[in-house]
């Protein structure tokens, strides 16, 4: 699984645990990553999709 480090909330290093918004369940079937590939804006674009999360490269609305 892959998450990017924004949709991290908390970190315990004593229990190796992380805590975050997203549900188990969603990230139980999030798309699959293989480290062994170069990660690519496409594959960034498929897993902000996924989650229904804006893309960090995507500028935010002028107000």
């Amino acid at each position: 699984m892959l998450l990017a480090t924004q949709w991290i909330d908390d970190i315990d290093w004593t229990n190796s645990t992380i805590s975050t918004t997203l549900t188990c369940d969603a990230i139980r079937h999030s798309p699959a990553y293989d480290d062994s590939v170069v990660l690519n804006r496409g594959d960034e674009t498929m897993l902000h999709d996924y989650y229904r999360k804006n893309g960090y490269w995507i500028a935010a609305p002028k107000e």
